[in-house]
């Protein structure tokens, strides 16, 4: 389980680039930016609490009412599944990687998808793409979906039969255990992404 941990690390961290460059998720202003142009951001300063300029960022910037970016992470990681797998093998040739459990938890990963992707209609659908991301792990991939209407939140997605599949082979315990250690290690990351943009 831990193998399949850290490799699901590794392609999380593919995957948590690849979603924010679907441009309207970047255009969300900051709460100063919100009456005076948008400025690109992958993630805003806002405070959680700030309901009223969250809802006037997503209005301007277009971006569905509640979109996830983890829904739009793994349909672009789900369109590379073959080559991920791949680079996985490469990494540890010993074991078969659990792709499901990687997509699961990439997923997953703020609390959503389990097993259901909140409810979102695209009215208003854009291209996502992200050409040529390298990273040590994986190498070089290219990312790209001729829509941003991936409709995983329709119940015949293939996220609840994944979902039960993974509690049929870890049981709940073990897939809860794996899901906290990956959302606590992407908490320890925003934090040291914060602390150098706020050191001088």
């Amino acid at each position: 389980a831990l193998l399949y941990l850290v490799q699901t690390h590794q392609a999380f961290s593919v995957a948590a680039v690849a979603a924010p460059f679907e441009h309207r998720f970047v255009c969300r202003p900051l709460p100063s930016d919100i009456y005076s142009g948008n400025v690109l951001r992958a993630k805003s300063a806002m405070p959680p609490g700030a309901r009223e300029a969250h809802r006037l960022a997503q209005k301007r910037s277009g971006y569905p009412r509640g979109a996830r970016h983890e829904v739009q992470s793994l349909a672009m990681l789900d369109g590379q599944k073959t080559a991920v797998t791949e680079r996985l093998k490469k990494r540890d040739s010993t074991k078969e990687p659990d792709i499901d459990l990687v997509l699961h938890l990439v997923a997953s990963h703020h609390g959503y998808c389990r097993p259901f992707a909140p409810v979102v209609i695209d009215e208003d659908p854009v291209e996502v793409s992200l050409s040529k991301h390298a990273s040590r792990e994986f190498g070089t991939l290219d990312f790209s979906l001729p829509t941003s209407k991936n409709e995983l939140h329709r119940l015949d997605s293939a996220l609840g039969d994944r979902f039960w599949a993974l509690i049929a082979n870890y049981g709940w315990q073990q897939r809860c255990w794996m899901e906290a250690i990956l959302r606590l290690a992407d908490h320890r990351a925003s934090e040291e992404e914060q602390a150098k943009e706020a050191s001088p």
